[in-house]
Parts: C-alpha cells; sequence; structure tokens
C-alpha cells in the first residue's frame, strides 16, 4: 500500500458490507491494518530458523527434535547417514531397530522417564550403522520451555563415544589384572572406585 507519496507499507485489508435496516446493500466499509513491523519480524524470524537448521544439518554429530509429549519429529542428515534409514524415519520403531537389542527397552524406559517428567535425559547405547556395525554413543536430551514454564518440545544429541568406551573397557581389565589395590577419590577425599585385589584381600 502506498504511504501518501512518499512510501508503501505492509498492509492487511478487510471489506466488509454495510447494509439499512431492512438488509438492503448500502456500501462497503474496508479496514487496512499496518503490517509492516508483523513482515520485519516474520522474515527476521524466517532467516533465524533457517539459520538454525543449516547449523544443524551441517553438525557432526546426530542432532533430533521431539514434540512435548516426547515423539521424535525430526532428526538431521548425520542420523540418515550413519544409520542408513530412509530419510524422513523419525517413529519409534526405527530408531528403536538401529540400537543394540540389548539395550532397546533400557533405552526406551529410560527416554519415557525423561519425557514424562520433564527432566534431562541421558543415556549410552550401541547404535548399529549403515554397515552392521555397532558404536556406542551417547544420547542427551533436554526439554525446551516457554516463557510460563511449560514443556513445548525436546532438543537432543546423539554423539560417537566408542573410543571412549573402548578405553574405559581397556583401563577397567588393567586395574583389575594389576598385582596391587588401586583406588580412586573424589576432590573431597571420599573414594569412589576400588579394585577387586581390595575386596579379596579385606
Amino acid at each position: 500500500v502506498k504511504r501518501g507519496s512518499l512510501s508503501s507499507f505492509w498492509a492487511s485489508g478487510e471489506i466488509m458490507p454495510l447494509r439499512s435496516e431492512d438488509g438492503a446493500l448500502v456500501g462497503f466499509v474496508k479496514i487496512l491494518r499496518d503490517r509492516t513491523e508483523q513482515r520485519a519480524a516474520d522474515a527476521a524470524l524466517e532467516a533465524s530458523e533457517l539459520r538454525y537448521r543449516s547449523l544443524v544439518e551441517v553438525s557432526p554429530q546426530i542432532v533430533w527434535f521431539a514434540d512435548a509429549e516426547g515423539s521424535v519429529t525430526y532428526c538431521n542428515a548425520y542420523w540418515y547417514d550413519y544409520t542408513g534409514l530412509p530419510a524422513g524415519a523419525t517413529g519409534e520403531q526405527s530408531w528403536m531397530s538401529v540400537i543394540h537389542p540389548d539395550h532397546r527397552e533400557a533405552t526406551r524406559a529410560a527416554w519415557l522417564a525423561a519425557a514424562g517428567a520433564g527432566r534431562l535425559y541421558e543415556v549410552e547405547f550401541p547404535l548399529r550403522r549403515a554397515d552392521g556395525q555397532d558404536r556406542w554413543f551417547l544420547s542427551r536430551a533436554h526439554p525446551v520451555r516457554d516463557g510460563d514454564g511449560e514443556r513445548r518440545s525436546w532438543i537432543g544429541t546423539t554423539i560417537d563415544i566408542h573410543e571412549r568406551k573402548l578405553a574405559e573397557e581397556r583401563f577397567q581389565v588393567l586395574t583389575e589384572l594389576a598385582p596391587a589395590i588401586i583406588w580412586f577419590g573424589n576432590p573431597d577425599g571420599s573414594l569412589n572406585y576400588l579394585n577387586d585385589r581390595w575386596y579379596a584381600y579385606t
């Protein structure tokens, strides 16, 4: 819409009929509302979402979203590249199918418990790669809340921790086979680990 002879602005219009007391059409009323600021805000939001989606798509880890109830609604390209699942497959049966059978029920139960309580989700499990190899992953998700604290959705990441898990397993074997008592402590001095030789001796 032209604003005088100087500039234009975005507007939404509404036309309503004017009728006399006997119902005869006598004219129309046209109402214009200035939508320039709203259009600018919508454009900025769209640009922000585009940048965010682009960042998620190029992320070197699996990124996923779920609705407020915990149903997965989106996975980035890394998920489909890794698992070999068809693009757009986000249902529970899809992601459960690529988790190692020994860990499926525990992983599902942990997710349902976190989604139901609206608390942090964190679990480790072996995930099958498209070539059939299983690798360990750590999956975490946080609830996204609005200004009133209401849970609106979830955002999650699933990262490869396979090398770390292997190192932990090798370390565990070494500490258990060592011909000595081995222990670890927390910063406050309390113990958090003692190898089997301690228990066998004491």
